[in-house]
């Protein structure tokens, strides 16, 4: 997918062909490696892409390369931000975390016992340094709920993500302008258009799912007990991490103007049609229920239950962002922008949604699975919601929403009461 997806970016932008040949280039030397890599035993390091900050990822004088501590992890293809000078693609070199383990395991062996032993633990010992960051699919978070650092992911990229992702959902924005002029060509189908806004969707969402993942998320170290580099082993991420990551979303994600620059596009999305292959099918493109289904699996994570009593936990060992205070952020992600005026029908499925989530968290006609001051923030939420759903504003379809939202949640309110 990222491949795929940096070739359409490049398509936009009027690739040249060397550099077509150097992202074909590097991409094979990623796999190849990668695929070498398993053949000596080496697990998935799904930590390695902290090894660059979001800039440095780009500078192709520090990266020579090697973009990740590890060929062995699944990152985000590297395409360079608007207006930002291309740097490597993908890493095509081992990183520094690859040459360790295989110095530890393939190495020669000293005929000493003792002495070879002490090597082998000098080489053990370098365990903490940051290069050499490791967390395999036993610890990666790709799993809405599973896991705690956001930092062992799929598809991620740099030691600050989030702003990663910033620059990523601008380069959609800008690529989404020009995809459509790009691949309609005279005398061909509009199946290239069609595959190309499927992949940049597809990476919309990814990065989505990345930036969820540090609110409620804890730092790991397995450092050992007197180890150099031995911190505390489980640190929260810091709250204004957390809070960045909530804007992030809140302004790319669940915003009022998501993906209207994906529109001029929906019109002119039609599979090539081949025989029968469309027999049955439905075949206008379901805009509102695949930005939906995005949608929903940001909030499977953020709003799980393993993540809101882990808020509340770890605020018992250093996490300042509160549960009140996340789920307010989240709520006014949610409603702020339009719920006093006109609201798009993206926000409307949205908003729904929302609320019957906060409803099966709450407790208020069912069993909930959620702990108990989950439940009483959930009801907390419902309450701002129906005071915030002003129905004497915004065009007829919102008032009618806005009185649907009200309804929704009266009625759950008097099911929990009778």
């Amino acid at each position: 997918m990222g491949r795929q997806f940096a070739t359409f970016a490049n398509t936009a932008n009027g690739m040249t062909d060397i550099e077509k040949d150097r992202l074909l280039r590097q991409s094979m030397h990623y796999l190849i490696i990668h695929e070498i890599g398993h053949t000596l035993g080496l697990n998935h390091n799904m930590m390695a892409t902290q090894l660059h900050g979001h800039r440095e990822a780009h500078d192709i004088s520090l990266t020579q390369g090697i973009l990740s501590g590890s060929i062995m992890d699944y990152p985000a293809v590297n395409y360079a931000p608007v207006g930002m000078e291309q740097g490597d693609y993908y890493s095509e070199k081992p990183g520094p975390y690859d040459d360790w383990v295989i110095e530890y395991g393939y190495s020669s062996a000293l005929d000493n016992p003792e002495a070879e032993e002490a090597r082998l633990n000098s080489i053990l010992s370098r365990s903490t340094q940051p290069e050499l960051a490791f967390g395999n699919d036993a610890d990666d978070m790709r799993q809405p709920g599973r896991h705690v650092d956001p930092r062992i992911n799929i598809f991620d990229m740099s030691s600050d993500a989030v702003a990663y992702a910033q620059d990523r959902f601008a380069l959609i924005k800008h690529v989404s302008s020009k995809i459509k002029d790009k691949t309609l060509v005279d005398g061909r189908s509009h199946q290239e258009l069609l595959v190309g806004f499927n992949i940049l969707f597809r990476e919309f969402s990814s990065q989505a799912n990345v930036v969820s993942r540090y609110i409620g998320g804890v730092y790991v170290n397995r450092a050992m007990v007197g180890q150099e580099g031995y911190t505390q082993p489980l640190t929260p991420v810091p709250a204004d991490y957390q809070k960045k990551a909530m804007r992030t979303l809140s302004n790319n994600f669940f915003a009022p103007d998501a993906i209207t620059h994906m529109e001029p596009m929906y019109a002119f999305l039609q599979r090539q049609r081949r025989g029968f292959d469309g027999w049955g099918r439905d075949e206008s493109p379901r805009i509102h229920e695949m930005l939906l289904s995005a949608q929903k699996r940001v909030l499977d994570h953020v709003m799980h239950p393993n993540v809101t009593m882990r808020i509340t936990d770890t605020a018992l060992f250093g996490n300042t962002y509160t549960l009140d205070e996340m789920m307010s952020n989240l709520t006014n992600a949610m409603f702020s922008d339009d719920i006093k005026g006109d609201i798009n029908t993206y926000r409307q499925n949205l908003q729904v949604e929302y609320v019957e989530r906060l409803i099966a968290a709450s407790g208020l006609e069912s069993s909930s699975s959620y702990d108990t001051i989950t439940q009483a923030t959930a009801i907390s939420e419902l309450r701002r919601i129906e005071d915030m759903a002003d129905n004497r504003r915004g065009d007829n379809a919102s008032k009618i929403h806005k009185g649907y939202l009200v309804d929704r949640i009266g009625r759950a309110f008097h099911k929990s009461r009778s």
